[in-house]
């Protein structure tokens, strides 16, 4: 369930609350836009629901334009290097991350202050990338311009591959699952189930329609594709917004930032930083780990 440019003129906001904000929001975790509907152009009636929605932010999640620095976020806190040491490292990625991607060499590097870098003389660990998540699709009528090239390089590099859709409450959960479908086409077995990305409740929508689109769209691709999709969500917003329908009959993968562990109980993955340099990815990208 974040995560590319930053977008101009939002502001900050605090963990929990709903902020106003001018542009597009991080939030949607790569999630805007330039995204592009069926036909090649960004929906107008996207771009307008874009311009009203609300928003509610995932916990510890923070805005920020990207980076070229040669050094990301510092995840050195002590639980934090003791739970994800001895598990698989993973991105998620969108047409946001701007530049080329090196799929051969996926490789995340921290010096020996626990602080990501690109540089390996000043490595003190290096883990290679064993799985990404892609984003595909959003809402009834978008698809991310970069998908199809990012799935493609995903799948020749041998990497675990996913793909993602950013739900609009908004809009119908069957149309949705009917959209990614027609954009992922058939996955290998290899391949990561899908996975339901859930971040805010838009304007025009509550609780109960966002439970029920989800377990819409949650059912119909769990249907198609015989694997239990994941839902991608932040810590309090999984807990204080999503029906127990979701969250205790589907993975969860919780972004919870800055945390020895995530305040989630039952958690299948874990997407703990949004800050983190990767050997082989333009900028700043998330960073998360598989629970074993």
């Amino acid at each position: 369930m974040r995560r590319w440019p930053r977008f101009q003129g939002f502001y900050e906001y605090a963990r929990g609350e709903k902020q106003e904000y001018s542009g597009f929001s991080r939030q949607e975790k790569g999630r805007r836009t330039e995204s592009q509907d069926i036909t090649g152009k960004t929906s107008p009636e996207e771009k307008e629901e874009a311009q009203e929605s609300e928003y509610r932010s995932l916990d510890g999640c923070r805005h920020r334009r990207v980076s070229h620095s040669g050094s990301g976020g510092y995840v050195h806190q002590p639980g934090w290097r003791r739970r994800t040491r001895d598990r698989g490292y993973g991105i998620d990625i969108s047409h946001h991350n701007a530049g080329d991607i090196v799929w051969d060499s996926l490789y995340v590097l921290t010096d020996k202050r626990g602080k990501t870098i690109r540089d390996h003389h000043l490595a003190k660990d290096i883990r290679p990338v064993s799985f990404v998540f892609i984003k595909a699709t959003e809402g009834v009528s978008m698809v991310d311009k970069d998908f199809k090239r990012n799935w493609q390089d995903a799948g020749r590099s041998g990497l675990r591959r996913g793909a993602y859709h950013f739900f609009r409450s908004s809009k119908d959960g069957e149309a949705q699952a009917r959209l990614f479908i027609k954009t992922v086409g058939d996955l290998r077995f290899k391949d990561l189930p899908p996975v339901l990305d859930i971040e805010t409740i838009h304007r025009g929508g509550s609780r109960k329609k966002l439970n029920e689109e989800a377990l819409k769209w949650l059912r119909i691709i769990e249907e198609h594709y015989g694997k239990k999709p994941i839902v991608y969500a932040g810590a309090s917003f999984a807990k204080d917004y999503l029906s127990k329908d979701i969250t205790e009959n589907y993975p969860v993968w919780i972004a919870h930032y800055e945390k020895d562990q995530p305040a989630f109980e039952g958690w299948t993955w874990w997407q703990f930083t949004d800050k983190a340099v990767v050997k082989g990815v333009p900028g700043l990208v998330d960073l998360s780990v598989m629970r074993k």
